[in-house]
């Protein structure tokens, strides 16, 4: 249920580390998100529970990818699979300019 990389030739160890970024890519910006909002709407008080707040959404990003790829790498919810040929783009024949 991954993504198909056949269209594509990359090597397994480049699949598996852009697999491992976009997974993080991901991950770090929900988390992102969850810590943006719970310490705008939380109003946390101090400077030093915001910044571990922070460090830990990072270091989480990083955890969760890992762990999720190094338990086979298969999405959680939905997976989205792209065409393994694309569509050919046709363009319109050029009209001859009338003057």
């Amino acid at each position: 249920m991954g993504i198909d990389l056949s269209a594509v030739r990359l090597s397994p160890a480049a699949a598996a580390l852009a697999a491992w970024l976009l997974t993080y890519a991901v991950h770090a910006a929900l988390f992102a998100v969850l810590v943006a909002l719970g310490t705008r709407v939380l109003r946390a008080g101090s400077d030093a529970l915001r910044e571990t707040l922070w460090k830990c959404a990072l270091a989480g990003a990083v955890g969760t990818a890992s762990v999720q790829l190094a338990a086979g790498g298969g999405p959680i919810g939905p997976a989205w699979r792209l065409a393994s040929s694309p569509v050919p783009l046709r363009l319109p024949s050029p009209s001859p300019c009338s003057s």
